[in-house]
């Protein structure tokens, strides 16, 4: 069964408009935002590209990089928080009203970044060596540090009670790779040590909407 969202709180009169999201052919930072339009069964297009493409695009765009939203073909935007925000509150995915239940979506997505940023930053080590070592690092030190912070942060069947939110779907899209074991050196169970943030991933993972979009795009 489709989770709550937040239908009541949340104007939906610029669902209307024609969204292209442009990324690369590949989950990262556009899947939460992916996710959300999709369960909120907005319309888009989903460009992907590859990277001799973005070199094409680069001076065109706001800071240069990806993802970013072309809103009725006029207006683009980037960074990938702000877009997954507004999406989030097109989808019912926001609470728009409930200022505090919002200040809790927001410090679970900055601490979600606090996850993945170390991990990032070892993608562009060359030596295998050295690159193992330091996510060994982060495994030991850091990230225990923040995955126990977040698993207190919870509250409920989803992060912030019943309603799902972006915040679940940050998480589900960093534990899917996780999971799929993508990082050399990061244990693909190291969730199972969080019962309630490896819950949640189960609770999205469960959203009929995911299942189709995981199944098309396996």
């Amino acid at each position: 069964r489709r989770p709550q969202a937040f239908k009541n709180e949340v104007e939906m009169v610029q669902t209307d408009k024609k969204m292209k999201l442009t990324y690369f052919n590949g989950k990262g930072r556009a899947e939460p935002i992916r996710l959300a339009f999709v369960i909120g069964k907005i319309e888009f297009e989903d460009e992907r590209i590859g990277y001799p493409q973005l070199l094409e695009r680069k001076s065109k765009l706001p800071f240069g990089s990806l993802p970013v939203l072309e809103i009725d073909g006029t207006t683009t935007v980037a960074q990938s928080d702000a877009i997954l925000r507004y999406v989030g509150k097109l989808a019912g995915l926001y609470p728009t009203e409930d200022h505090m239940l919002a200040l809790r979506v927001d410090e679970f997505c900055n601490g979600m970044d606090d996850v993945v940023a170390p991990l990032l930053a070892t993608l562009s080590e060359k030596d295998q060596e050295k690159k193992l070592a330091m996510r060994k690092n982060i495994v030991e030190s850091s990230l225990p540090r923040y995955l126990g912070a977040l698993e207190n942060l919870v509250q409920g069947k989803f992060v912030v009670g019943e309603h799902v939110t972006i915040a679940d779907l940050k998480l589900y899209a960093s534990v899917s790779q996780i999971k799929a074991g993508v990082l050399d050196g990061v244990p693909a169970d190291l969730y199972e040590k969080y019962p309630k943030l490896n819950a949640i991933f189960n609770a999205v993972d469960s959203i009929p909407e995911v299942q189709a979009w995981n199944a098309a795009h396996a």
